[in-house]
């Protein structure tokens, strides 16, 4: 299998277990996840792994109900008006992508560290 199928499988599985995560409400996994395909991937596609998965978890759980109706919900119930919904659905897209990205940035520097050469006195 060649390095671009590779990383497509990758992004596939990270989705899937990210919204699988997110579902059972263990949605603090996706910091983990993130960093674990970082490993295998670039992170920035684990950032989007992460987004994707999280964003699938979101459409799951707003199944039968109007995305954008349930984002003016949800301002409302934070005690903000009802237009800043629509954008309340975009800063936590930014979010999630940040919690994949960062945690995968994160790893691949500890990886690359680990992997320097020992200088010999």
């Amino acid at each position: 299998m060649t390095r671009g199928y590779w990383s497509i499988v990758c992004v596939l599985l990270g989705v899937f277990a990210v919204a699988l995560a997110n579902a059972v409400g263990l949605w603090w996994l996706g910091y983990l996840i993130g960093a674990v395909l970082a490993i295998w991937i670039r992170p920035s596609l684990a950032g989007l792994a992460v987004l994707l998965g999280w964003g699938a978890g979101f459409m799951q759980s707003a199944i039968g109900d109007n995305l954008s109706g349930s984002a003016r919900v949800v301002a409302l119930l934070a005690g903000l008006p009802a237009s800043l919904g629509p954008a309340l659905v975009a800063i936590a897209l930014i979010l999630a992508f940040l919690e994949g990205w960062l945690p995968a940035i994160l790893a691949r520097r500890v990886l690359t560290i680990a992997r320097r050469p020992k200088a010999a006195n």
